[in-house]
């Protein structure tokens, strides 16, 4: 259902909500652990619906007799939630090196992540044996949240600990000319949505891999002396090569604001009087300079916070594919470039 609209000779928009539903989508299916080492079969095993609203708008004036501008804005949000999967309701995907990483269940978004809810570092091996626990926790290592409440950390703890759909994407197209000089600038980003960055499993733990590690493992550890945390302000595990529930853990620790707002293109243009150039044969001449991922703003930690859905993750293109918003340490697309360039024509 939409609206399209021009008025006043200037503003032009759009405003369009839809509903879109998707039946039988691919998926490898879970096998039970008497199934060896053979590959699931993928089979139509989903079943979800999208709702959103798209908003455009454009703006188009003249300012003196020189000077023209157009303002583009637009602002997409939608509602994933899955409908339908066959008993019992849910799969999981998204490798790591414990459980998987996303829970598609129905009721809940598409992709969403599910595991621990880290609550802090606990600061004696008291307190590590106080309430809800579990085996090898001691001073230095995390605190998770007993969702169930029985008293024992395990995995009927885990939870929903985050969501890679973003609440809206937005963009921003600025153009202008000025006699000879024109002028165009390009914004998009994101908000709302949640990244899982699973690069920090080999840099932000001990024991995870022996080179590359990051400055915060060894500004931010817990450091443990007479089962004390002597720097209570860590907000990583102690250094160890044996951390219970620590780096392979899927947790919350991972989760990050995946947020942002990038540039994407600026461009300054000059365009040469056409009576000029016929003397010397040339119909238009056109020389630009060219800015593109001029800057971003995230709280993000890694490197790009606009992931893309990993293809080839443990040799299961299938499986991964729709596990968006996890970083598994794919080359970023945010480098910046500087370009010049000229457009002839003859």
């Amino acid at each position: 259902v939409g609206l399209d609209a021009a008025l006043f000779n200037h503003l032009d928009f759009t405003v369009e909500w839809y509903k879109k539903a998707i039946s039988g989508l691919l998926f490898p299916k879970q096998i039970l652990a008497n199934g060896g080492g053979a590959a699931p079969p993928v089979v139509n095993i989903c079943d979800f619906q999208n709702t959103g609203l798209d908003i455009s708008a454009n703006y188009h004036a003249r300012a003196g007799k020189d000077f023209t501008f157009n303002i583009g804005a637009n602002v997409m949000t939608y509602k994933s939630d899955i409908t339908y999967i066959p008993s019992p309701g849910y799969f999981d995907f998204g490798a790591s090196r414990d459980n998987d990483i996303v829970r598609n269940e129905v009721g809940h978004p598409i992709g969403a992540f599910f595991g621990y809810q880290t609550m802090g570092i606990y600061q004696s091996d008291a307190d590590a044996a106080k309430g809800a626990t579990y085996s090898g926790a001691k001073a230095g290592s995390f605190i998770y949240k007993d969702v169930n409440g029985d008293g024992v950390i395990d995995a009927n703890d885990r939870t929903w600990i985050g969501n890679p759909n973003p609440k809206f994407t937005y963009g921003l197209n600025l153009s202008a000319n000025y006699k000879a000089f024109d002028f165009t600038m390009m914004f998009y980003g994101s908000q709302g949505n949640q990244d899982f960055n699973y690069v920090k499993y080999w840099t932000d733990f001990y024991g995870s891999f022996p080179g590359g590690k990051n400055l915060d493992l060894y500004n931010k550890a817990a450091i443990v002396a007479n089962g004390q945390v002597t720097n209570p302000g860590a907000t990583l595990p102690a250094a160890s090569f044996l951390q219970a529930m620590g780096s392979n853990t899927v947790s919350s620790f991972y989760v990050e604001n995946g947020s942002f707002l990038k540039c994407r293109v600026a461009q300054l243009g000059y365009t040469f009087d056409p009576k000029l150039l016929s003397k010397v044969g040339v119909d238009k001449l056109h020389l630009y300079v060219q800015a593109t991922n001029l800057f971003m703003i995230t709280k993000y930690t890694g490197l790009d916070p606009e992931l893309v859905p990993s293809l080839s993750v443990n040799g299961d293109g299938v499986n991964q594919s729709a596990a968006f918003g996890i970083d598994y340490g794919a080359y970023p697309n945010n480098q910046k470039q500087y370009i010049v360039g000229i457009n002839l024509t003859f």
